[in-house]
């Protein structure tokens, strides 16, 4: 099977997570929990100086709701802070995975999502690389 991911600029993340839900011949982990210094590290980088006024009135009205997300989605381990996305999960191939043969297509302007899948095909030596 060739993926032609020449041209692409890239998507959402979830939608390549499901790609390669059908392309893994493992469990895998998609995306590793993110370091953070704290659990509401968006209060400082949205409630300064350089911040609109209506940022910070739409920051104001949001944060309880981000901060109680922010609250259950950090976690310590080993003395430090992470903060686990859905997609920080180890997951099972799905059942009808395609197990053969996996040749990527990529040039200079494949970007973002396209740039994450192609990087777990290359580390997990799932696909032949043309480009």
């Amino acid at each position: 099977m060739v993926l032609d991911l020449r041209d692409n600029g890239g998507g959402r993340i979830a939608e390549i997570n499901y790609l390669y839900s059908y392309l893994a011949k493992t469990k895998y982990q998609f995306m590793a929990p993110a370091e953070v210094n704290r659990r509401l590290s968006f209060f400082p980088a949205f409630m300064n100086n350089t911040s609109s006024v209506a940022t910070k009135i739409f920051m104001g009205i949001a944060s309880p709701f981000i901060a109680v997300d922010n609250l259950l989605k950090t976690k310590k381990q080993d003395g430090k802070l992470y903060y686990r996305f859905p997609y920080s999960k180890e997951k099972e191939p799905r059942d009808q995975n395609y197990t053969g043969n996996l040749y990527v297509l990529t040039n200079g302007n494949s970007f973002s999502a396209s740039a994450l899948i192609s990087t777990h095909l290359k580390a997990t030596k799932r696909a032949v690389f043309v480009g």
